[in-house]
């Protein structure tokens, strides 16, 4: 059930649950975002949070029907796993929303399940039909998107791009936050391209799109009817003070920004990343139709050769690991620096990241990150390694500074299988589940 806030979907939805004499589960993100659900369904209605209820159906538990108010907000995995109990789904949610959370939700979620049937509520009950606020809230933070709205009309992908794709040639340039302002339809193709692609994506975007420093875009399109087939938008990172990625290396600082070059730096061995001056690809989207044909990869190099003779040492990109985007990220010349210890809620996936070496002190931190990052996966294979000096290094900032013991584990354990120290403490947590 889709709908844009203050349409009834929770109300119409607690009706529906009243109907089926509790023969139904409901949950949601949090208690309280049921509470017009539960006063329609009545005091009867049982409630469970979507972590317990996976647990108690694993224990056997079973209806007829799960009902799930603000679905889009749930992780994903999670919310598979649930509706696999069941025999009958009902979930609502905003599309339409500044959450940004609603079209992902649409578009990477139900079009990948085997039969699913959209409704939509229009009529708004909270307020008049055609309210000016809500028009205008609307039209300026760019939240209705036809293209979507017409995938939950019918429950299959529409046709976002007719004819780009057989066009096969197209004009990449970079675009600055001047021409955004100057074009407001360019402006808006561009942000809705990134809705459709990334479930993340809201209004904070656009307002970075004309206002936010440090960024940098590039779009391709079509060259015979300037359709927008592709867009990229990349954030600079890095260029700090010795003594500043020094701190971050230590765990004593972790100044907003520079994800990628910090995290190389907090999390793995690479403490000079946030030294070097980097560009991070923060977003990559291309129209469904003219995938497959090499415009993003195609963007980025030519982002890349712009960076380097702008003086840049590399690229990075932190993107949720699937085996495809992955072959993607190879291709475009990226090698794998570090792969997250936890998957992530939002996405369901291990986090990882990648660079593309530009200059020679790109290249030589980025064959460091990677052959450490191998190094820490043949180690978690099985293979027995002697400490190195990064090792040894990596040890002093877990004795002797702030650096967190996951970011150390490898370290620590090649340590334990070495050392002839009883170490009961770090022997016990690096070897059993505890804490």
């Amino acid at each position: 059930m889709i709908a844009p806030r203050g349409r009834g979907k929770s109300a119409l939805a607690g009706m529906f649950a009243r109907t089926l004499d509790n023969a139904c589960c409901i949950t949601a993100p949090a208690k309280t975002a049921v509470d017009i659900l539960r006063r329609y369904a009545g005091p009867g209605a049982p409630f469970f949070a979507p972590d317990a209820l996976l647990d108690r159906c694993r224990e056997g538990m079973s209806d007829r029907w799960l009902l799930v108010d603000e679905a889009a907000a749930l992780p994903l995995p999670l919310l598979r796993q649930l509706m696999g109990y069941f025999p009958h789904v009902l979930l609502t949610t905003t599309v339409a929303g500044y959450e940004g959370t609603g079209r992902g939700f649409l578009l990477k979620f139900c079009e990948t399940l085997p039969c699913w049937h959209p409704l939509r509520l229009d009529e708004p009950l909270r307020w008049a039909a055609n309210d000016p606020l809500e028009r205008w809230l609307t039209e300026t933070l760019l939240l209705e998107d036809a293209d979507v709205l017409a995938l939950a009309g019918t429950g299959a992908p529409q046709n976002t791009a007719a004819g780009a794709a057989g066009a096969g040639r197209w004009r990449i340039g970079k675009v600055g936050a001047r021409t955004w302002r100057r074009q407001p339809a360019a402006r808006q193709a561009f942000y809705q391209l990134l809705t459709r692609a990334h479930y993340r994506t809201s209004p904070i975007d656009l307002r970075r799109l004309l206002d936010a420093p440090s960024m940098s875009f590039f779009t391709a399109t079509a060259h015979y009817h300037r359709q927008l087939m592709a867009g990229l938008w990349l954030v600079e990172e890095g260029g700090v003070t010795s003594r500043l990625a020094h701190d971050v290396w230590s765990g004593y600082r972790r100044p907003p920004g520079s994800l990628v070059a910090q995290s190389l730096a907090a999390h793995g061995s690479a403490w000079r990343a946030p030294r070097l001056r980097s560009r991070r690809i923060s977003r990559i989207a291309v129209v469904p139709t003219a995938r497959r044909r090499g415009i993003g990869l195609a963007m980025i190099a030519k982002a890349a050769e712009q960076a380097a003779g702008e003086g840049r040492d590399f690229l990075s990109v932190s993107f949720g690991y699937t085996a495809a985007l992955w072959r993607f990220w190879q291709r475009a010349g990226f090698q794998l620096v570090r792969m997250g210890t936890h998957i992530e809620a939002s996405r369901g996936l291990y986090s990882a990241m990648a660079l593309l070496p530009l200059s020679d002190a790109g290249r030589r931190l980025t064959l460091r990150a990677a052959d450490g990052f191998e190094r820490d996966c043949r180690l978690a294979a099985g293979e027995q390694q002697d400490l190195r000096m990064e090792d040894w290094r990596c040890l002093a900032g877990f004795a002797f500074a702030q650096r967190p013991p996951e970011a150390c584990r490898s370290a620590l354990i090649r340590l334990i299988h070495r050392s002839t120290l009883p170490l009961p403490a770090l022997r016990l947590w690096l070897t059993q589940p505890m804490p």
